[in-house]
């Protein structure tokens, strides 16, 4: 058996076998030892014994979570705490937002490139108008 330093009676892994691949941990409260079978078991155990947090599982889309995963780093911020940070949005808010930027179909983006071209070149620009009278003769006019 291989001692932990550090372990204490508050809870935590005391103990590892590497033979066996199994651990002791202690209780929080109690300081009563007892078996643990697998790493995922540490683990679990740890959590929910020292950290006061829940451990939520869920499943996502491989490149999604890549992606994400580099979103964080970038932003030099593990991605539970962003995480976090939509679930305390969700709890405050009571509302989930989907959103995707409009995207234009061809038609669209090729009319929108031609006005852009006409705004620059000064092109098919109506005037300024000062009363509703001068916006209706210039309407009339074409």
């Amino acid at each position: 058996m291989i001692e932990i330093r550090g372990a204490s009676n508050h809870g935590g892994v005391v103990g590892v076998d590497p033979g066996a691949y199994r651990c002791l941990f202690r209780e929080r409260g109690t300081g009563l030892l007892y078996p643990v079978h697998s790493l995922d078991e540490v683990y679990t155990r740890y959590i929910l014994e020292n950290m006061h947090k829940a451990v939520i599982n869920i499943k996502s889309d491989v490149v999604l979570k890549k992606k994400a995963s580099a979103v964080a780093a970038r932003l030099g911020l593990p991605l539970g705490t962003i995480i976090n940070n939509y679930l305390r949005q969700l709890v405050r808010e009571r509302r989930v937002l989907f959103e995707e930027p409009l995207k234009p179909n061809k038609a669209t983006a090729k009319r929108l490139r031609a006005i852009d071209r006409d705004i620059v070149a000064g092109r098919n620009l109506s005037p300024i108008f000062s009363t509703i009278a001068e916006m209706d003769a210039h309407l009339d006019s074409l």
